[in-house]
């Protein structure tokens, strides 16, 4: 196997799982809100966290001048100008799995690219707009269909592994991550 394909199988995957972990992270956060009530009222306390496990917090303080629910949502799923934003993944996971289109299936092909159209779409917008649940819903079965696919369709040879590589690599980096913003957090609450 060329390394050029390799780095991009495993890039494609590793992207891939970003998606579905930004996705995961911001609906969560949202029933999290939904669960807090009154006691939601400094939306910073709940969005903070989120901007510092994916690592965009000083990308975010220069677009944006406080911390609001709405406003980070918007930035870490659909803006262009975020590297990390769930579009961004998406695309960059597409143009990996582009360069390496004789290596990977066609189903796994249209799976990615299938996102890809969707999240650029007006109706993705206007879904991430009025119904945000249901977008991000979208986007995590748009990923099991990936893993899915990915795992009926892709030989057990190293294209398999830099798959895998790519998306165990990824859990367990925001895993590590998500632990130490947590363990940060409790550290700073006061107790009840």
């Amino acid at each position: 196997m060329l390394s050029r394909v390799a780095d991009s199988i495993y890039w494609m995957a590793r992207y891939m799982e970003r998606a579905e972990n930004l996705s995961r992270l911001l609906l969560s956060t949202q029933d999290l809100l939904l669960d807090a009530g009154e006691e939601a009222a400094d939306e910073s306390q709940f969005w903070g966290p989120i901007l510092m496990t994916t690592g965009d917090e000083e990308r975010y303080d220069k677009t944006y001048p406080t911390i609001e629910g709405e406003l980070v949502a918007d930035f870490l799923a659909l803006r262009a100008d975020n590297p990390n934003s769930i579009l961004n993944c998406v695309r960059t996971a597409r143009e990996n799995a582009r360069t390496v289109r004789d290596q990977i299936s066609d189903e796994l092909w249209e799976c990615i690219n299938g996102l890809r159209l969707f999240l650029e779409s007006p109706e993705a917008a206007a879904l991430h707009q009025n119904q945000r649940a249901s977008f991000y819903e979208k986007v995590l079965v748009a990923s099991y269909q990936f893993q899915g696919i990915a795992a009926s369709t892709t030989p057990r040879d190293e294209s398999w592994h830099f798959l895998r590589l790519g998306l165990c690599l990824e859990r367990a980096d925001k895993t590590t991550r998500l632990i130490d913003t947590c363990s940060a957090i409790s550290l700073d609450m006061p107790p009840n």
